[in-house]
C-alpha cells in the first residue's frame, strides 16, 4: 500500500448516502486503543501492520459526550479482503492515492470528522 490508504465505502442510513471513510471501532474491555485499531484492520480488511504511529486523540460529540477517540496511522499494510459483509453493514474497501485523500478532504468530498482529522494528521506527520 505504498503512498496508498486505505478507505471505507459505506451506507449512512442517518444522511441516506454513501460516506468514504477511514476504518473505525470502539476499544472493548480490557483492550488498549492500539489494539482496537489492529483488531478492526484484521476484521474489516483482513489486513495487518507491524508499524504503528500514534497520531493523537480527539473528543467525540465533546457537548454532551465525553468519549475520546485514538487516531492511528498503519504503515506498511498488508490487506487480502477487497470488501466485507455482515448483516448489518457492508464496506467496500478502496485504495486511494494519499495526496488524492488530502484533496477530497480539502474539497469536501470527505465528510466524515474522524476521517478528515485522521488524513490530515497523517498529513502532518508524514510531512515532519
Amino acid at each position: 500500500l505504498k503512498n496508498q490508504i486505505l478507505l471505507v465505502r459505506q451506507w449512512r442510513y442517518p444522511i441516506k448516502k454513501e460516506s468514504l471513510e477511514l476504518r473505525s471501532g470502539h476499544v472493548e474491555e480490557n483492550d488498549t486503543p492500539l489494539d482496537a485499531a489492529k483488531r478492526e484492520l484484521e476484521e474489516e480488511a483482513d489486513g495487518k501492520s507491524n508499524n504503528w504511529q500514534y497520531l493523537g486523540f480527539h473528543w467525540q460529540g465533546i457537548g454532551c459526550m465525553k468519549i475520546k477517540g485514538h487516531i492511528y496511522l498503519a504503515r506498511e499494510v498488508k490487506v487480502k479482503n477487497k470488501n466485507h459483509f455482515e448483516k448489518t453493514e457492508s464496506l467496500y474497501l478502496e485504495l486511494v492515492n494519499f495526496e488524492d485523500a488530502i484533496s477530497q478532504v480539502k474539497r469536501g468530498n470527505i465528510r466524515d470528522q474522524y476521517s478528515q482529522l485522521g488524513i490530515l494528521l497523517a498529513d502532518k506527520f508524514l510531512h515532519n
